[in-house]
């Protein structure tokens, strides 16, 4: 509440030299409370600082962002949140694989905070033993091997194949929304291994699955891969909307699987 806080600002610290306000998603205030905050931010108390978060700083009115000493932070990286989860388990006594843990923080997209809620779901759901099949069930996301699996269907121009994996995926009661977005990423690791030999910063993968995607990635076009990401991006931005996304699924793999 803003205007709560603007009456708490006048007061000063009891103890310590600073009263410190963190106002997490800051880009969800209305209008109004703008308004109301920029009275403040335009002439605050020395004692008083104020941080505010934000994922969207697009959304903040222009009038805020001016009167702020603004700090980009990048995303944690696949193996600084590994190597964070990891040390978690041993402190805790919970027996983790290492697959399991890269799963989670590629579906985490550098969030590190999205990655500990994930780990502790994890946690409640598997006890003091997470396994990688644990992880995938919870996230309700494609194992490796069923990705490569499908992966080399569709680079063999398997129709049917590719198919009945999509059907087996919806008998699992899996989002087929998170089928696109995994053969999304691993059509983009193909093509990456295709043209860098560099994957160390650019794959957030184990060695044996960056040498399955080298193995892999020799069988295949690059032309074809950049055809087959246009036809999942595409997918990706239909699908959110679609009335029955089985459907559009079904014909994107025949488009993806069909030769040029």
């Amino acid at each position: 509440d803003i205007r709560e806080l603007r009456e708490s600002v006048k007061y000063s610290p009891a103890k310590a030299k600073y009263k410190v306000y963190i106002i997490d998603e800051v880009h969800m205030l209305s209008q109004g409370a703008f308004n109301a905050l920029l009275k403040t931010l335009e002439e605050p108390p020395s004692y008083i600082i104020f941080i505010l978060a934000t994922t969207e700083p697009h959304k903040i009115p222009a009038t805020i962002l001016s009167r702020c000493q603004r700090f980009d932070f990048k995303r944690v990286t696949a193996k600084d949140m590994t190597a964070r989860m990891k040390k978690i388990c041993e402190e805790e006594h919970i027996e983790v694989e290492e697959k399991a843990l890269n799963l989670i923080s590629r579906n985490s997209q550098g969030a590190l905070r999205d990655a500990l809620s994930i780990l502790d779901q994890c946690m409640s759901f598997s006890g003091e033993n997470i396994s990688y099949s644990d992880v995938v069930e919870l996230l309700g996301t494609v194992n490796v091997e069923q990705l490569f699996e499908l992966g080399q269907y569709i680079i063999d121009q398997n129709t049917t194949k590719s198919l009945q994996i999509l059907n087996e995926f919806v008998l699992w009661g899996k989002d087929i929304r998170n089928l696109v977005n995994d053969l999304i990423d691993h059509f983009r690791n193909l093509m990456v291994c295709k043209v860098s030999t560099d994957l160390d910063e650019i794959i957030s993968l184990p060695e044996e699955t960056i040498a399955q995607l080298k193995e892999q990635a020799k069988n295949v076009d690059i032309n074809d891969l950049i055809r087959i990401l246009n036809i999942l991006s595409v997918t990706q931005d239909s699908i959110k909307s679609a009335s029955n996304p089985r459907v559009l699924a079904e014909v994107t793999m025949m488009k993806i699987a069909q030769p040029m």
